[in-house]
């Protein structure tokens, strides 16, 4: 088979994977088909992905999550609101340890990290709002 007969009709710079596509077109394709069985995939498969990211970012179990998220109330650690259903808390941790320091909401480990992690940003922004003399 030549090189020609290899290459994604989609992407030509990507090689074929099934029906002329590559991979990624194929995948989008097929979704685009089968959204009832990409939705029960995807609901299958939740929770084995967040283990693993839990596992290999952090060193956390889903059972350390859980109870992490249990001693929080089920709420952020900082704004005290839950997450919208069918999302996770973020873990937020130290960045020169690597060791969790708990679970924030999408926005406040937004702030954390936009803020670098630093208290004087922080305390400088509370200044600047009016919230410390």
């Amino acid at each position: 088979m030549s090189a020609e007969h290899r290459r994604a009709e989609c992407h030509p710079d990507r090689k074929h994977h099934c029906r002329g596509l590559c991979q990624y077109c194929y995948n989008k394709q097929w979704k685009r088909h089968n959204p009832e069985k990409a939705a029960e995939y995807y609901r299958r498969h939740k929770q084995r992905w967040h283990g693993y990211m839990l596992a290999s970012k952090f060193g956390m179990s889903i059972e350390d999550y859980r109870a992490m998220l249990e001693s929080q109330g089920g709420v952020c650690k900082i704004c005290k609101k839950a997450d919208p259903p069918r999302r996770h808390l973020s873990v937020d941790h130290d960045h020169g340890t690597g060791r969790p320091r708990g679970l924030l909401c999408q926005r406040c480990n937004a702030l954390i990290g936009m803020a670098g992690d630093s208290p004087a940003v922080l305390t400088s922004a509370l200044r600047y709002l009016g919230g410390v003399a």
